[in-house]
């Protein structure tokens, strides 16, 4: 029987240490089982708790970022007669491209895999611990349009507002009106100055 288990999962949960109060049984039954030192020990706890953390942060992003089903760069199909080879692929998923404040642009016929490899992106960059986002220009338009009217808008716009890495579906697929064009400049104009970059295709 593990002393003060109770009183120790109850100040893990008040430290809002999550996962240490729900492993505490497993944490401490392996430490009696190693011995570690106590700076091995404390390390070993405070380890397993970031390590949750960063998971759930990193879930949580993927799913703001609105990716489809399919959306890991690692099933790339290189067989594609327009498409990527290997080195650029990889360049690409290397992200210095961001750092260096430079947007993509991907130009394709249908099933050339343009939205694919956006995504694959966007997936890459919140794996790097970016907020990211992927949007069809049509949608981006609406919330844009709607979102002091609609919550559901300003909730997009907001998650827009906070990635780093915007990926813009559909750019060639959906005729802007002047007006849209418009409305595009000047909320782009409103951005922060920090950067944002953009994928379009």
């Amino acid at each position: 029987m593990i002393k003060r288990k109770k009183e120790l999962v109850e100040y893990a949960r008040r430290l809002k240490l999550a996962s240490l109060a729900e492993h505490m049984t497993e944490i401490i039954h392996e430490a009696q089982e190693k011995q570690p030192t106590y700076s091995e020990f404390l390390f070993s706890c405070l380890a397993k708790e970031v390590g949750e953390r960063d998971r759930k942060s990193f879930l949580s992003r993927i799913k703001v970022a609105g990716l489809p089903a399919r959306h890991t760069l690692d099933e790339y199909d290189f067989n594609r007669t327009e498409g990527l080879d290997g080195r650029q692929l990889r360049e690409l998923r290397e992200l210095t491209w961001m750092s260096r404040a430079y947007n993509l642009l991907l130009v394709g016929g249908p099933g050339t895999g343009k939205t694919f490899i956006a995504s694959g992106l966007v997936h890459e960059a919140v794996k790097e611990g970016y907020n990211a986002a992927l949007i069809s220009l049509e949608d981006l338009l609406v919330c844009l349009k709607t979102k002091d009217v609609s919550r559901h808008a300003m909730k997009t716009y907001k998650r827009i507002m906070k990635a780093r890495l915007l990926a813009i579906d559909n750019v060639t697929l959906y005729p802007l009106k002047r007006e849209d064009m418009l409305l595009f400049i000047i909320r782009k104009s409103k951005f922060p100055q920090n950067p944002k970059r953009s994928v379009r295709f």
